[in-house]
This record gives structure tokens, C-alpha cells and sequence, in this order.
């Protein structure tokens, strides 16, 4: 299948045969060209008539802007470990923990030796009879 859509500058695009993503950057009406950039940052220039040949879609702009970009990981301001250690990924959950815990004893009025958070079951009294 080929493409029916005029190449505009600024848009991004999707190969779909290829599965890239790129953006053109430049037409030359003179040379007959269009000028793209692939999201690793490689330029290539396609003649017009190849591009009506391509198989494209529309495509939105990658979220991740470091593609075309040589950066280097550490002035992107990330932590440089994502080490953690068995106490600090459970305290989340043991937070949650005791808010549902807490809430319980707010709203139902849960005894707070009920290890199972169900609560006690309500007994009717018993007559006697079996």
C-alpha cells in the first residue's frame, strides 16, 4: 500500500513495513526531495516519488526526546542506583497496610487482633434447642 499524504516538515511518521518512526525535516522542491530523520537521530533523503511509494501512517511524537540526542544518563538527572534493599520495597505495602487497617477500625469497628482484617462474625444468641 502507498501513501496519498503530502509530506509535511515537523510531522512525524511510521514506516510501516519497517516499523521506524521518523519526522521530516526539510522538503527541496527543486531538488525533488524529502529530507527525514529517523528517531536515532540518522537523516536520510528520499526522492518524491519514492515517498508516495512508501507504506506510512501518521504518527505522534516520541515521548522520549533522547533519541536523536547524545546524552549521557547522568545529566538527565536520574539516580545513578536503583538498588534497593528487601525492608524498603516492602514499606509500601506495609503502609498501605496499616491505612486499610486503620480505616477498618474507623468504619466497622474491627478488633485489632482480627489477623485476616474480615472482622468477627455476628453470632445470634443461642436458645438452647437443637
Amino acid at each position: 500500500m502507498t501513501t496519498e499524504a503530502d509530506p509535511q516538515v515537523g510531522q512525524w511518521y511510521e514506516h510501516l513495513d519497517k516499523g521506524q518512526t521518523f519526522e521530516v525535516v526539510a522538503l527541496d522542491e527543486g531538488a525533488a526531495s524529502v529530507q527525514i530523520q529517523y528517531f536515532d537521530g540518522d537523516l536520510d533523503q528520499l526522492g518524491v516519488e519514492e515517498w508516495y511509494d512508501l507504506n506510512l501512517t501518521s504518527a505522534a511524537e516520541p515521548e522520549d526526546w533522547t533519541g536523536p540526542v547524545e546524552v549521557e544518563h547522568d545529566d538527565l538527572g536520574y539516580a545513578a542506583s536503583t538498588e534497593m534493599d528487601e525492608d524498603a520495597w516492602r514499606e509500601p505495602l506495609r503502609a498501605a497496610h496499616r491505612r486499610v487497617r486503620d480505616l477498618n477500625r474507623e468504619q466497622f469497628g474491627e478488633d485489632p487482633a482480627d489477623e485476616w482484617g474480615e472482622g468477627k462474625p455476628e453470632e445470634e444468641p443461642w436458645d438452647g434447642e437443637d
